[in-house]
């Protein structure tokens, strides 16, 4: 063993690409995390189709040999007892080891995940079937489906879904700046220099979405991640549903302090104003510090909606308040649209500012696609740079092209497809594909005894004793807001909730 160890690290010394990490052909996993058989995921219809359902059999496709990066590391986890140890304990999962939690939610909770090939950190959403009831089901379809389907810079990226007999798992990228509501919170207001570029972010990603069919209706600031200080992503998407324009929706749903005011109103609404008036609240949130409606009772909090009255500072410029003034109407009829709002005098600064923002950047979802490459698009060369890079370092860890299209019908639950996300969004990014020993390969997968740690985030504790995150990560903050404190828990952190 140790021979075969010298004879692949002498082999592959230098190799650019062992930071990767290995993905499984195969996706449904047994209760200790082990592949028990194929599943496969086609296109889901956002309204849909059962979990059971979106896994069938798939073809098994022949492993990569254990002498490459890929096939040495599917052979340590199916044979490495400390990694079938943590398998068993939940501190692992597919490709992924588990650490920290990172946030919670109603339905779910957030840890942070690094990819034992790749070495990247990922966020891991983590839902216990056993409180999967069909709605629960319905939206984590949904949030499958459409991050799926949306590849945007300023949309959270999917990576991988996983399931075994007793979680489901939703591999994304990780934001490590944390998200827009400890921003605020934790230093107060913004200034309108600040606060344009993130407006901009976030008004480019409700620009797309609405442009492919696709309503978010749980805008807030808690669901606006950063990859970095300057960048932003609109993320979890359990409510999104398809609505074309005129299109009526019944459902009532998301956080009653940035509800429309039809949500109260009305039996019906329009989807796509109910997303711009929640950015209207995200725009007075970062302007203000505070939220614009805020009560002790949702009683309370439904008449300060529908009565529309809120202050704003001395200091607020003219073009900032005709602009709240305009996205905040009562009216779903008579709120700016989002062309509107992009035209709108308060924007024409962010072209002269020293920023990182993307001015709804004119891409497709062809532009950004995450599926791997059929064998006649490579064959024909029909791929991006990007794409081309990324597939260039899958096949270098062992892939063969031949066997892309087994790989692809697996879709989203591809392990495969996982590594060549990863790989695509860094590429995509302009992001190097760190250089690593390949000792931190070749040893135990854990890190463990005979080489280096795999990653510094290994260092973390997860059985939740002594954990600690790491710097940058947002820790959810007991900071009330600033200009107005908010007696009802639920208006003051946003909790989402059905609007019955």
């Amino acid at each position: 063993m140790m021979e075969r160890r010298r004879s692949l690290r002498a082999a592959t010394k230098g190799h650019p690409l062992f930071t990767q990490r290995y993905v499984p052909p195969i996706h449904t996993l047994n209760s200790s995390g082990e592949s028990t058989g194929g599943s496969s995921e086609g296109s889901m219809d956002l309204c849909s189709t059962s979990l059971a359902a979106a896994t069938t059999v798939a073809t098994v496709v022949t492993p990569p040999p254990v002498t490459t990066p890929f096939g040495y590391i599917l052979h340590a986890m199916e044979h490495d007892a400390k990694w079938r140890q943590e398998r068993g304990v939940g501190r692992a999962v597919g490709m992924y080891r588990i650490h920290g939690e990172i946030g919670t939610g109603n339905f779910a909770r957030v840890r942070l995940g690094v990819h034992q090939l790749l070495k990247e950190r990922v966020a891991v959403k983590i839902v216990d079937k056993a409180r999967v009831e069909p709605k629960l089901e319905k939206m984590w379809n949904r949030e499958v489906a459409t991050l799926d389907s949306l590849h945007h810079p300023n949309i959270m990226r999917l990576y991988e879904v996983l399931e075994t007999p007793w979680k489901l798992y939703l591999i994304s990228e990780w934001a490590p700046a944390g998200d827009l509501y400890a921003k605020v919170t934790l230093r107060g207001r913004l200034t309108e220099r600040e606060t344009r570029p993130i407006f901009t972010q976030i008004l480019s990603a409700l620009t797309f979405m609405h442009g492919n069919g696709v309503v978010h209706r749980d805008l807030k600031a808690e669901n606006i991640f950063f990859s970095t200080s300057t960048h932003c992503k609109v993320g979890d998407f359990g409510f999104a549903t398809m609505c074309h324009k005129g299109q009526l929706l019944s459902t009532f749903c998301g956080s009653p302090p940035y509800a429309a005011p039809e949500l109260f109103r009305d039996d019906h609404y329009e989807g796509a104003p109910v997303d711009i008036w929640a950015l209207g609240v995200l725009l007075y949130f970062m302007l203000e510090g505070c939220l614009p409606f805020v009560a002790n009772s949702i009683p309370s909090l439904k008449a300060a909606i529908l009565t529309g009255v809120y202050e704003l500072s001395p200091g607020t410029s003219d073009d900032g308040t005709s602009l709240l003034a305009g996205i905040l109407q009562q009216r779903p009829r008579s709120r700016f649209t989002l062309s509107t709002i992009l035209r709108h005098g308060w924007l024409r600064h962010i072209r002269r500012q020293d920023t990182t923002a993307l001015l709804l950047p004119a891409i497709t979802n062809r532009a950004l696609s995450t599926q791997l490459p059929t064998h006649s698009q490579v064959s024909n060369r029909l791929l991006s740079a990007p794409e081309m890079s990324a597939l260039n370092a899958l096949t270098s860890l062992g892939v063969a092209p031949t066997s892309l299209d087994q790989y692809r019908a697996q879709g989203v639950r591809s392990a495969v497809g996982g590594v060549y996300r990863i790989l695509l969004h860094k590429y995509q990014q302009g992001l190097p594909i760190s250089e690593t020993l390949f000792q931190q390969v070749a040893t135990s997968p854990t890190g463990k005894k005979g080489g280096k740690k795999l990653h510094d985030a290994d260092e973390f504790d997860v059985d939740g004793s002594s954990e600690k995150p790491p710097q940058g990560l947002h820790v959810p903050t007991t900071s009330r807001l600033l200009r107005k404190q908010v007696a009802y828990d639920d208006v003051q952190h946003s909790t989402t909730c059905v609007i019955l």
